[in-house]
């Protein structure tokens, strides 16, 4: 609108009689009139005659917006740019600073305990310490053949208990200088030895001899072993005779020699039964070590083959393990060719005689009566139940059956003939009438 003044209100009346007719519609913000009058002009065409015009309008007189519509015309002001807030770290609270000074200190104390116990324990094996009161009586047999290494040397010694750390052990043999210097032989060493030991008897003290294999047959007795060893230099018969009555749990460790009887308990020799028949190989030293060495080679084999199921089954059936050697020897002497089941047969037989007639009961069995020590005691006939030790070494088959005798066996009495055939009876007239049957026959065998 040009040159144009009007007065806004509710409803604008324009001056005079000039009237603006055009409707104006809602422009959305705020609403004029439909009629509007418009004013007069001075005939000088665009000056504008304001002699009949009121007042200017007065900014919050004659003018004035609605609240409601202020509130939409606002002028949207830019938003200002935020910040990005920056993430702070949260602090630690005085009980976490307590918790990680506790797992810190406890983390030092653990690794320090370690390191103490660790140098505690190479310093125990190094020093030869041993807990084990014993450990220094024991004589422990470590046998080196030529070409061993110290690597094997350092591992036989952790297996039978000398040292706890092979490679410890290897560490100070080679920085000493003294690995290239072990010999072959028999060694025999302490649990409580130290490494100084131990390396001074590698070097120094091992016995040098030459191997050879000796072939021990099943129900030898000691003083055919004794024979055949000094037949073959490992030693002289009287050296391995003193050292089989010198054999105790405390020089070789091994548990049944715990309850084998005495020399005051009338056995001759006290590891008759257990030096396990079998072939092996000894040094011929020709001395007294060549003994031990043979005697603890044997009773180690007795120890692998009677094996903890055995003896547990001996002690099932109320048994001794002293007892059932005994028995033992007595078959082997008795059917030592004979099949494991007649075996199984004579141990029936003996063990009826025992188990059933008491302590009145003889076993009568003839090679008892040849035994060279053949005291009252060890004379069968003469002497009533087990006699007090073992007349041979026997074999394990002789072994198991003296533990398994013939189940449901009632016989009491049984002889061979000259082909070795055996006979069994349940009562002494049997026995007798089969007697003499093989005596009509010639197959009678002579006590």
């Amino acid at each position: 609108m040009k040159n144009d003044i009007f007065k806004i209100g509710d409803e604008a009346d324009f001056l005079k009689n000039n009237t603006y007719s055009n409707e104006i519609e809602d422009d959305g913000d705020f609403k004029i009139s439909k009629s509007s009058k418009v004013s007069s002009y001075d005939n000088n065409e665009g000056i504008l005659d304001d002699s009949r015009l009121s007042d200017d309008f007065i900014i919050g007189q004659d003018f004035f917006i609605d609240s409601t519509v202020a509130d939409e015309i606002e002028e949207v002001k830019p938003k200002e740019p935020q910040k990005k807030k920056r993430k702070k770290r949260k602090k630690m609270t005085a009980g976490q600073g307590c918790l990680m000074s506790v797992i810190w200190m406890a983390a030092i104390l653990i690794v320090s305990i370690s390191a103490a116990s660790m140098i505690l324990y190479f310093g125990m094996d190094y020093l030869g310490v041993s807990l084990d009161t014993d450990s220094a009586e024991e004589n422990i047999e470590i046998v080196v053949l030529e070409g061993t290494s110290a690597k094997q040397i350092a591992e036989m010694l952790e297996k039978k208990g000398v040292i706890d750390s092979p490679l410890f052990f290897r560490f100070y043999a080679s920085q000493g200088g003294y690995a290239p210097k072990f010999r072959d032989g028999i060694f025999y060493f302490s649990k409580q030895d130290s490494y100084e030991d131990i390396v001074d008897k590698l070097i120094k003290q091992g016995t040098q001899a030459s191997q050879i294999k000796v072939t021990i047959p099943e129900g030898y007795d000691i003083d055919k072993i004794a024979k055949r060893l000094e037949e073959n230099k490992v030693c002289t018969a009287s050296q391995f005779k003193a050292a089989v009555n010198e054999a105790t749990y405390e020089k070789y460790g091994y548990d049944f020699l715990k309850t084998i009887k005495l020399e005051n308990q009338g056995v001759h020799y006290r590891l008759e039964g257990y030096l396990f028949p079998d072939t092996y190989y000894f040094y011929q030293t020709n001395n007294k070590t060549g003994a031990e060495q043979a005697i603890k080679k044997m009773l180690d084999n007795f120890d692998k083959k009677v094996t903890v199921g055995l003896r547990a089954e001996i002690q099932r059936a109320g048994r001794s393990l002293h007892d059932v050697i005994t028995m033992a020897s007595i078959i082997e002497m008795e059917a030592s060719v004979a099949t494991y089941e007649t075996k199984q047969k004579v141990s029936a037989v003996f063990w009826n005689r025992i188990d059933n007639w008491g302590e009145q009961a003889y076993l009568q069995s003839d090679p008892t009566t040849k035994y060279a020590y053949n005291t009252e005691r060890y004379n069968t006939y003469k002497a009533k139940g087990l006699p007090p030790g073992g007349y041979c070494n026997p074999s394990i088959d002789a072994i198991k059956a003296a533990i398994y005798p013939k189940e449901g066996s009632a016989d009491y009495f049984f002889v061979t003939d000259k082909n070795m055939k055996f006979y069994f009876s349940k009562t002494n007239e049997e026995h007798n009438s089969v007697i003499k049957e093989l005596k009509n026959k010639g197959m009678w065998v002579e006590p």
